[in-house]
């Protein structure tokens, strides 16, 4: 199953659970392009925050926090209802090393509830590298 395959039914499966709230932000760094596919509530900065403290929880639920030491997070809206993240470490070096992760959900913008399930995907995929 390719890596677009798993993330989605991550997503599908995700977006079927309630999650709870956290607080705890990630150690990572995080940019946006294409903010204009975003739904228009939300901002940049409230994209990273929200994508940061989900990728964080996952991790620390998969006993796995020390994954996001370091990473950059470049998230690509490349249409309305799209988006991949793209994950490299602070200095770059691994940069070909993580497969993009991306999510569709085709019949809206994204919202926060889709950019988490994002977050939940790249956790995924950290783990199991």
């Amino acid at each position: 199953m390719s890596n677009k395959a798993v993330a989605a039914l991550s997503v599908v499966l995700a977006l079927s659970l309630q999650g709870g709230c956290v607080t705890k932000a990630a150690a990572n760094d995080c940019s946006v392009t294409g903010a204009k596919n975003l739904s228009p509530q939300i901002g940049e900065e409230e994209l990273c925050r929200s994508f940061g403290n989900t990728l964080a929880a996952e991790l620390a639920g998969l006993e796995a926090s020390d994954k996001a030491a370091g990473l950059k997070i470049a998230i690509d809206l490349t249409r309305k209802g799209s988006a991949e993240a793209r994950v490299t470490t602070g200095d770059g070096s691994d940069a070909g090393d993580y497969p993009v992760v991306g999510i569709d959900v085709m019949d809206r913008p994204l919202g926060l509830r889709d950019v988490d399930q994002l977050a939940k995907a790249v956790a995924k995929m950290l783990v199991d590298r």
